[in-house]
């Protein structure tokens, strides 16, 4: 749950100084890791989608 709600929390505010301080992380390198996970989401777009059109 801990990883969800961080990863959630970088996706609708793209603050990961706020997200950093919301889970306690020490070294921004560890934060970071969650926007790699939603950066890479944004990257394609259309996998997002859960139909095929």
């Amino acid at each position: 749950m801990r990883h969800t709600g961080a990863t959630l929390a970088y996706k609708y505010t793209h603050d990961l100084r706020a997200v950093q301080d919301m889970v306690g992380h020490v070294d921004p390198r560890t934060t970071a890791r969650y926007a790699r996970v939603v950066d890479k989401a944004l990257n394609n777009p259309a996998a997002a989608v859960p139909i095929r059109l």
